[in-house]
């Protein structure tokens, strides 16, 4: 049955269509998603393409109130956009620099230290990015960029910090604490960091790859913060104001 809908594909759908729409490291179902999003965007020339891609990202940029779904259905809408640019032959998709930089400068406002600490994991391979894998990886990090809106704290409201809460039985302790880890950026004592002390990890707790990555780079720029000392500069957060560029 495998066979027979690859050769379907094969010889009905073009060589453009599944390269633009069809990449070898999905399955069929996705490959029959992406081809069904692209019939359904209306046809248009290369200049109304921009002119779309350009608006879409504007948009990003006015709300002001980001919510998960609202970023969820943009990053989709923005990977179909590019879609349609490379069933077009136009050249956006396929020069990092035309749709990465873009990319980041309209999430910059929102996630400052995403993108900053983003930006670094990307350099080995920053030529050969691919906007799909992008958006997979933004996608996989909103439970950590967006956080629950909460006037009180209650039961799982900080669950996207890695499951680490410094919840206690008393009273006073049941604050949510507001220390800086200097390792991965979020809200708990260093000390208490699970990507310093995976042996202090719950079971069940499962590792991030992009607060990873950014451990890695704390760790390289102050190699005291495992054993306890002064930090000698500011680490990459999760909420840095600064940038740095390819």
């Amino acid at each position: 049955r495998l066979a027979k809908a690859l050769k379907y594909l094969n010889t009905t759908v073009s060589q453009q269509l599944r390269d633009a729409h069809c990449p070898g490291n999905e399955d069929l179902r996705t490959w029959y998603r992406n081809l069904k999003e692209a019939s359904d965007l209306p046809s248009d020339t290369d200049s109304s393409i921009r002119a779309r891609l350009t608006d879409h990202l504007n948009s990003l940029q006015k709300n002001k109130h980001l919510k998960k779904p609202d970023l969820t259905a943009w990053l989709t809408t923005w990977e179909s956009l590019l879609q349609l640019m490379r069933t077009h032959g136009m050249p956006e998709p396929t020069i990092t620099d035309l749709w990465f930089n873009p990319l980041m400068a309209v999430l910059r406002p929102h996630f400052p230290g995403f993108v900053q600490t983003y930006r670094i994991q990307c350099r080995p391979s920053y030529k050969s990015l691919n906007y799909r894998t992008v958006s997979r990886d933004i996608k996989a990090s909103i439970d950590d960029l967006i956080q629950p809106m909460s006037n009180r704290v209650g039961k799982g409201a900080f669950a996207s910090f890695e499951q680490q809460s410094n919840q206690s039985n008393t009273p006073n302790k049941r604050k949510r604490s507001t220390k800086q880890c200097h390792a991965c950026g979020h809200i708990h004592p260093t000390t208490r960091c699970y990507y310093l002390y995976p042996e202090k990890a719950p079971p069940n707790w499962e590792a991030r790859e992009h607060v990873r990555q950014r451990v890695e780079v704390n760790l390289k720029a102050n190699p005291g913060l495992k054993t306890g000392k002064k930090q000698r500069s500011n680490p990459v957060t999760a909420d840095n104001n600064t940038e740095q560029s390819n």
